[in-house]
């Protein structure tokens, strides 16, 4: 199995679990400002109003999520919400040497200038027209990826004035407003998109707008005409109130909705590992813990290991292959998340097998024991089944491999951070780019975000094999990372000073197939699914997504080197903020 499988398969987890995903773990601290833009400013004397605030980017999914979610609440009820949104940016001092791309002025962002214009269009708008502020960004959020470029059509369509608007967006006045929202997030260190507050308390509750609903009549008593129209649930998740049973909700967001409860049908798992397997490799606690948590019903777990009769048994007459295993019975198919898990459930004789991406074969060559598990007469290193894990890999000193996908945001990045860790090592490191892609006939290849990464993989490749003198590639491809998944490729060719008919020619012919193809064989081989994944000296592997770090990763292994005793601090992305995310 994949590691995509597993990482898909906690995801779904996670949803069943709290119901969405947030962007980044955020401090839960709170210090009110005085001044808040203004969405709402109408009001209600019977009814105390309620203050409720979000700290956003104006191209994040998430952000964009709950102030769609929060638009038909006001709709209802925006006669007691006062609500203001605020702009999340980031130090200058992460993006030294990349301002072109994510900052203007002293004003930076995680994606980009685009977004830096997003938000302050939008805080225009709330300025010159507050009545209308969430309206105009409900309707730029329905084409977020071409924010800011849709302003004018949202102001046509909302007939605003658009000179007014302009003038502030274009000229200094957008600016203002934009350092003082960033103001207002920075107190309370809003770091993820969307940090949200409801009457100056932190809140992690639901993002559908029923769930907005239900927690502002609730701060208010229910004091407000729309409170008693509630219905008792929106959905499955709303059908919380008795723990141990399947909660689940009829006519949804109805009047008439109401929970019904049932209680679960109790469902064994059988989780078969190897005592013999590093803990890295082979934890099962934390999989178990989540099907607990996530599934009512789960009854007993039974654990067995490899070693014992009863689990060598199990593994032969199942055909069971990596550990560790978990294996529920036949009668899973009668449970109520079936639907939900019968993707990620693969028939194993008379079980179904839960997809994690387990990768320890119990009949192979345990590579670091000093036993001869095979006994074949080879031991660890020695025996064939060594041949492609890290630690019996020859070491090659000064090298530094990156393994990625080029359309991944992460992956992204981690050529974003490049430059002045090339730069501080110049011809002393030996850097190698790898794509992450499988190849599932001759010339044809399958990525994560499809054809359009092939083509951006192979073109990137035939910047590499043609300009590779002092990593000139790496115009193109930073370049290219301003708006990766553009198909408008060419200008970036002549921004990098390279000759279009030469990459043309590679890009467009056999000889980028043939590049591509190769160039996968090693992460294909090392089984390297995640973007961006580094190799240091050809055998240490590591994750992240700041200069520093990479720098310090080369240098545990490589302390001679010079570009060890550059400072790379203050470069770009060199904040501890910054996530090690990445694609699998």
């Amino acid at each position: 199995m994949s590691q995509k499988n597993i990482n898909i398969i906690l995801i779904f987890i996670i949803l069943v679990l709290v119901g969405t995903l947030s962007f980044v773990y955020v401090k839960e601290e709170k210090a009110p400002l005085e001044e808040k833009n203004p969405i709402n400013k109408n009001s209600e004397a019977s009814i105390k109003k309620v203050k409720l605030d979000f700290y956003v980017m104006s191209q994040c999914h998430y952000g964009t999520q709950v102030e769609d979610s929060i638009a038909p609440v006001m709709k209802k009820m925006g006669d007691i919400i006062d609500l203001n949104i605020d702009y999340i940016l980031y130090p200058q001092s992460q993006y030294a040497g990349q301002e072109s791309t994510y900052c203007i002025e002293d004003l930076c962002s995680m994606h980009g200038i685009p977004e830096l214009q997003g938000n302050i269009v939008q805080l225009c708008v709330g300025e010159q027209a507050p009545q209308k502020a969430l309206d105009f960004i409900n309707c730029q959020n329905k084409d977020a990826k071409n924010i800011p470029d849709n302003w004018e059509k949202c102001v046509e369509e909302l007939d605003l004035n658009k000179t007014k608007i302009q003038e502030c967006y274009q000229g200094e006045q957008g600016k203002k407003l934009l350092r003082a929202s960033k103001e207002r997030a920075d107190a309370v260190n809003a770091q993820g998109s969307p940090t949200m507050y409801l009457n100056d308390k932190r809140y992690e509750g639901g993002r559908s707008p029923l769930d907005f609903q239900r927690a502002i009549c609730q701060e208010i008593e229910n004091q407000h005409e729309e409170c008693a129209n509630l219905p008792a649930c929106g959905s499955d998740h709303d059908c919380q109130a008795e723990a141990d049973k399947i909660g689940k909700c009829l006519s949804p967001g109805t009047n008439e909705a109401k929970c019904e409860y049932t209680e679960p049908q109790p469902i064994d798992v059988t989780v078969l590992s190897d005592k013999r397997c590093s803990e890295a490799k082979c934890s099962t606690q934390n999989v178990i813990n989540q099907l607990k948590q996530s599934f009512k019903g789960i009854n007993e777990i039974v654990e067995l290991d490899y070693s014992s009769e009863e689990g060598q048994a199990l593994y032969i007459a199942n055909n069971l292959q990596n550990l560790p295993v978990y294996l529920f019975n036949k009668d899973v198919e009668t449970a109520y998340f079936y639907n939900d898990l019968k993707n990620y459930l693969g028939a194993r004789g008379e079980y179904y097998e839960l997809a994690v991406g387990s990768t320890f074969n119990p009949t192979k060559e345990i590579c670091d024991n000093d036993i001869d598990d095979t006994e074949n007469g080879f031991k660890d290193c020695a025996d064939p089944d060594c041949l492609s894990e890290l630690i019996c890999r020859e070491e090659k000193k000064a090298t530094l491999d990156l393994f990625v996908m080029s359309q991944c945001p992460y992956g992204t990045k981690a050529f974003d951070i490049m430059p002045p860790v090339l730069n501080a090592f110049k011809d002393e490191l030996d850097f190698n780019v790898n794509f992450i892609a499988t190849e599932v006939e001759p010339g044809k290849f399958n990525t994560l975000h499809g054809q359009p990464e092939v083509d951006e993989n192979i073109r990137e490749l035939c910047a590499i094999k043609n300009y590779p003198k002092d990593h000139e590639y790496m115009k193109y491809i930073t370049c290219r990372n301003k708006n990766i998944t553009s198909t408008e490729w060419k200008g970036c060719v002549e921004e990098a000073g390279m000759d279009l008919a030469i990459m043309k020619t590679c890009s467009e012919g056999a000889e980028g197939i043939e590049l591509h193809s190769e160039n996968i064989k090693l992460g294909n081989k090392l089984g390297v699914s995640a973007s961006p994944t580094w190799l240091v000296n050809n055998k240490y592997k590591f994750s992240g997504l700041t200069s520093q770090l990479v720098q310090t990763e080369i240098c545990n292994h490589n302390p001679d080197l010079n570009g060890c005793n550059v400072d790379l601090s203050n470069t770009a992305s060199t904040s501890a903020n910054i996530p090690a995310e990445s694609c699998n």
